[in-house]
């Protein structure tokens, strides 16, 4: 028991040296005696109790209930107090010090060793729970801040994969919209040659063959016009009778219509103004003989040309 040091704190002398004889002769160390509020502030200056124990009604004032209270709130010292009052608003104030025990004056040998005994083990439970408590709140911080900080790194991972996301899609449109573009072009061109193929070879080819009645030359123009009509697929044949009219830039969306795209759909692709669309649809209707009718144009650019 030599570890625990206990502050005596009793302004009766021969009651306090009394306290002090009773307490060592069970192995504990008296670390000082006080006599009252400021001589146990000067004896805590040289001495680091474990208990005090304390004398209600004290000299001088504050009282033993208000020093208690000052040991216990600013330097963690618990008390056990000593009192000859056993009133019960005297002891109602004195649970705001939260003693560890009281011991009514007189008191026997056994009286002080017991509640200094069970004050001292309350005390060591306390601070067992209070480290328990503390390594407790240290693990919650920990885990929190642990938590915090995955959750951090998760949501930046999200933001990151979105944004990706957000970029690929974006890529995604914009190469869509290019090969469209570009389809588009590569009928347009495909159309426009079978147009010249039309306009400027195959009368000359008819011209010829009605001119001419030598087998060699009759043969060479069979010959041309055999590959010329093998260089136009049938879906191409179908669209140069349907496009022979129509400007290239109308042929373009002419093959567009026939793919389904909408007006907004062509403006875009073409970079142009949804009125300038719809001036070349009522330009191909004329050109195609369905200004009066209810025929879908859709529909029938599509009618005998392989498609659906």
């Amino acid at each position: 028991m030599s570890n625990c040091n206990i502050l005596i704190v009793e302004d009766e002398r021969l009651v306090a040296l009394s306290i002090r004889e009773i307490l060592q002769s069970e192995g504990y160390t008296v670390c000082g005696i006080a006599r009252s509020t400021k001589n146990a502030m000067e004896v805590l200056a040289g001495c680091s109790p474990n208990l005090a124990l304390m004398d209600i009604k004290i000299k001088g004032n504050p009282d033993g209930i208000d020093l208690a209270i000052k040991l216990r709130t600013e330097f963690g010292i618990p008390s056990v107090f000593l009192t000859a009052y056993s009133d019960n608003s005297l002891l109602d104030r004195a649970k705001s010090a939260e003693p560890l025990g009281y011991i009514l004056k007189p008191f026997k040998q056994s009286d002080i060793l017991s509640a200094v005994k069970i004050a001292l083990h309350k005390s060591a439970e306390e601070k067992k729970r209070d480290q328990k408590s503390r390594e407790m709140e240290k693990t919650v911080e920990a885990h929190t801040e642990k938590l915090g900080k995955e959750v951090a790194t998760r949501e930046m991972a999200e933001r990151e994969l979105q944004q990706k996301s957000d970029h690929l899609q974006d890529a995604n449109k914009a190469l869509t919209s290019l090969l469209e573009a570009r389809d588009a072009e590569k009928r347009a061109l495909e159309e426009s040659i079978l147009v010249n193929i039309k306009k400027y070879v195959v009368p000359y080819v008819e011209m010829i063959k009605s001119q001419t009645s030598d087998t060699g030359v009759l043969e060479t123009v069979n010959f041309l016009e055999d590959a010329l009509q093998k260089a136009v697929s049938p879906a191409s044949k179908t669209l140069f009778a349907k496009y022979l009219d129509l400007t290239p830039q109308e042929s373009r969306i002419a093959d567009l219509i026939r793919q389904g795209k909408k007006t907004k759909d062509i403006a875009d692709i073409l970079n142009l103004a949804p009125s300038s669309i719809s001036t070349h649809r009522y330009s191909i209707r004329r050109k195609l003989g369905l200004l009066n009718s209810s025929t879908n144009l859709e529909t029938f650019l599509n009618a005998d040309n392989g498609e659906s």
